[in-house]
């Protein structure tokens, strides 16, 4: 049993004032003594400022015994509550901070108690106590129009393996506010790391349909997000370039999830070919005069294709293996020339973009070369498939590059 349905130390539990609902327990009124701040007995008032005192001062001992004797008085009182729950948090005591935060944000006005809340539902996920972060969490929500309470509740119900109301969760964050689909990676990354391949998979797809659309998508494909009677357009190049980062993680994960299956390569193949179109269309698109790798994501055109071609690779089939070796000698190519990793294996000139960005001049780390690292991870993957179909030079040198 969780201590927030324990008996307090201090006035009424949590479990006496609310009940699993979040509303306040029906019924007589319990005579519990003062519930505000103002009007306070001269005692009460003198008490709580000695108490303040010896808080301040670092004699918490003294505080607490103070505190104590007020909040058996005034058992509706927030203050005490409120002092008593930074004393434990400050001496590590989280759970009974817990418990002390949550009354205070009991018998704190409404208005004024969306802060407490969220401190309440921040330790109580911090412990593990995530049906009291919920709790909390529901208490925010109806105190606020942030859609960050939503997100919150979204991570605990997955952590929880609670699918259903993290899928309604999300659904009213979809819908309720706008420009959140972005959070639909973190959905897929939150699903993957409990092990739910398949919702994430379908998170990860369902932002790149976001992007992209769902015009093209073949019958079959998606069945369950996909609704052949309510298409979705695809958005604008612009709007595309300012979520490349997130639209890179959702088309890397999706894929290399996709692919620890042999039946769900076609899939793959799907979004790939879905986002390799549009990036060949950019790339096409660009002025003569615009450097490509400064002026986008530089390793997403290379890795759409190293990813291709991994995937024809594993469908084995004689007519699209010629064209993914093809496909995939022309990355490489492109990695041996330095065209769209010009930071790779060399510091950026002094005086570049790039180089600023980083904010140093003569040290720079793996992590400040390389774009991203999946790229490594990447080229290792499609070395081990060009192995197993007997392309051992291509193979050796990729595997040479990654060891470099």
């Amino acid at each position: 049993t969780s201590s927030m349905n324990q008996s307090s130390l201090f006035g009424p539990t949590v479990a006496n004032v609310w009940d699993a609902s979040g509303r306040r327990k029906r019924g007589r009124k319990p005579r519990t003594g003062l519930t505000s701040g103002s009007n306070l007995p001269p005692a009460i008032s003198a008490a709580l400022g000695d108490a303040e005192l010896y808080f301040i001062n670092g004699n918490n001992e003294k505080a607490i015994e103070i505190l104590s004797e007020v909040s058996a008085k005034a058992p509706k009182l927030s203050e005490p509550y409120s002092i008593l729950a930074i004393i434990y948090e400050q001496s590590g005591d989280l759970m009974k901070a817990l418990q002390l935060y949550a009354l205070t944000a009991t018998y704190t006005p409404k208005g004024e108690s969306l802060h407490l809340w969220s401190k309440v539902a921040e330790i109580a996920s911090e412990l593990g106590e995530l049906d009291q972060a919920i709790f909390a969490l529901k208490r925010c929500i109806s105190l606020s129009t942030s859609a960050q309470y939503y997100q919150d509740k979204i991570r605990i119900f997955l952590r929880q393996k609670n699918l259903n109301n993290a899928k309604a969760t999300l659904t009213k964050l979809l819908t309720r506010f706008k420009h959140q689909e972005y959070f639909l990676v973190e959905y897929g990354n939150l699903a993957l790391s409990v092990g739910y391949k398949d919702l994430a998979v379908d998170s990860y797809a369902r932002y790149l349909f976001h992007l992209f659309g769902t015009q093209h998508v073949r019958p079959g494909m998606f069945p369950t997000i996909v609704d052949k009677n309510k298409l979705l357009p695809a958005k604008s190049n612009e709007y595309i370039l300012e979520h490349v980062e997130s639209m890179n993680e959702a088309l890397y994960k999706a894929v290399d999830t996709l692919l620890d299956k042999q039946d769900s390569v076609v899939v793959a193949l799907e979004l790939i070919e879905m986002v390799g179109e549009w990036t060949l269309a950019m790339q096409a698109a660009l002025p003569p005069d615009v450097n490509a790798s400064q002026q986008y994501v530089p390793e997403l055109p290379m890795l759409v294709a190293i990813m291709y071609s991994v995937c024809k690779l594993r469908l084995q089939v004689d007519s699209e293996t010629d064209q993914a070796v093809k496909t995939l000698k022309t990355a490489l190519q492109l990695v041996d020339q330095g065209e769209l990793l010009p930071h790779l294996l060399q510091p950026p000139p002094a005086d570049s973009s790039y180089g600023n960005e980083i904010g140093a001049e003569d040290n720079y780390s793996l992590e400040d070369l390389v774009p991203d690292l999946d790229a490594l991870r990447q080229f290792t993957r499609t070395a081990i498939e060009l192995a197993a179909v007997g392309i051992n030079t291509r193979a050796q040198k990729l595997i040479a590059f990654v060891e470099k």
